[in-house]
């Protein structure tokens, strides 16, 4: 759901290290109009989510790869911007790579990373020009994450209210983000997410917290329990093939048997 802001585009980014075929890499972007303060979250008005075409050497070199693909996305944006009377200031790059930013900034000598020196140039003059601003921040706080790479179920279900609008759910702030990834983060972790724990001392307000429904809930959401629940798939799914094949060696049988029925009458 898209919020009255001040029109200043802000662009979240990441890559993920040789996750397609053919070594490639893939990056993401998530572009956004903010607050000058940067407190304000948006829905994006563009997201990006490409492989990128050369094999990269290195993750911070799939990062500066990120950083050079969504900067040239950002450029023909920032000047629409500032054609429909909306000043740009030096627009945020957030990435979650401190290796790539350190190069980009001038804080890290770059030695052995000759490949990226075209995007490299290119970004630091950029970033000269006051065009951008290239700046880190912890990954689980990355909302470019999310494009990325492969993430399980239970992930995309916490994180819709960020990424889809949700009424009474969805946050309106960038703190309003990072509870909600660093409670993914927390429950990715520990099994347990932080809202069922609360839910379910809620429910047991009152009363001791160790009962046996507050035992069965904590057991439901254990390692263990997922991982029988993982075994059990398997094993119903070994006994489906195992079916078909027999139910195929019986038609086979069947076939060859009625057909040599044929033949002898």
């Amino acid at each position: 759901m898209f919020q009255a802001s001040d029109m200043i585009l802000h662009v979240e980014l990441d890559a993920a290290y040789l996750v397609c075929p053919m070594a490639r890499s893939r990056a993401g972007g998530y572009f956004y109009l903010g607050t000058k303060n940067g407190k304000l979250f948006n829905a994006p008005v563009l997201v990006q989510a490409k492989v990128i075409k050369n094999v990269m050497a290195s993750a911070a070199e799939a990062e500066v790869a990120a950083l050079y693909l969504n900067a040239q996305e950002a450029v023909p944006i920032r000047q629409c911007l500032i054609d429909m009377g909306h000043p740009q200031p030096a627009t945020p790059m957030n990435t979650d790579n401190q290796t790539a930013t350190g190069i980009l900034n001038g804080t890290i000598k770059q030695r052995r990373s000759k490949a990226i020196d075209m995007r490299f140039y290119w970004l630091r003059d950029r970033q000269e020009q006051g065009q951008f601003k290239i700046q880190w921040v912890p990954g689980k706080y990355n909302l470019a994450d999310y494009f990325t790479k492969h993430h399980p179920g239970s992930h995309h279900r916490r994180v819709r209210p960020i990424y889809l609008h949700i009424d009474g759910v969805s946050p309106t702030t960038l703190q309003g983000c990072a509870e909600i990834l660093g409670s993914d983060r927390q429950a990715a972790t520990t099994g347990i997410h932080p809202k069922s724990r609360a839910v379910s001392q809620k429910k047991d307000s009152g009363t001791r917290r160790d009962t046996p429904e507050n035992r069965i809930l904590l057991t439901q959401h254990s390692p263990e329990h997922r991982l029988r629940n993982i075994r059990a798939g398997r094993s119903r799914r070994f006994l489906s093939v195992l079916l078909a094949s027999l139910r195929n060696r019986m038609n086979k049988a069947s076939t060859a048997l009625f057909s040599q029925l044929v033949k002898t009458f």
